[in-house]
């Protein structure tokens, strides 16, 4: 049996995508280590299987949300690059770029505003989940009767 999806393929296309047209980076949600300069964006895998068939088979296609979020000093960055974010992923490009990797761009949720209250002050946010259609790598190992004798 081979292993399921590769979701580190999509993550790193996301990362270079974040940073292609907004110049900022994209990082793992609620993760230890350095966080960016504002304004930075971070994706969580809100739904990594969202299956399209009953059939779990070879190659079996299935769907996956990730949520970007943008942290920023101001609300309206915070929107402006949500906004850019959501149209960014239906353009005609992306499309081609994902098409290139067996990637295919089913929707956006509509963008909007996700503020944090951090004892003190706000952290503005704000987001949109981008839902993808993928091919898992999965394969049954199946053991064929070639010849039957009565």
């Amino acid at each position: 049996m081979e292993n399921t999806y590769d979701y580190k393929e999509l993550v790193n296309f996301l990362i270079e995508s974040v940073h292609s047209f907004s110049g900022k980076e994209l990082i793992e949600s609620n993760t230890i280590g350095n966080i960016p300069d504002y304004p930075y964006c971070a994706y969580t895998i809100i739904s990594p299987y969202i299956p399209i068939t009953s059939d779990i088979v070879t190659g079996e296609q299935f769907e996956c949300v990730v949520s970007l979020t943008w942290h920023c000093l101001s609300g309206l960055e915070a929107l402006m690059f949500a906004g850019k974010t959501n149209k960014y992923f239906k353009t005609f490009e992306v499309q081609r770029l994902l098409e290139q990797k067996k990637i295919v761009f089913v929707g956006a949720s509509s963008s909007g505003q996700r503020d944090n209250f951090l004892s003190i002050e706000y952290e503005r946010l704000a987001g949109c989940d981008l839902r993808f259609r993928v091919t898992d790598q999965y394969q049954d190992d199946v053991l064929e009767i070639e010849n039957i004798e009565l």
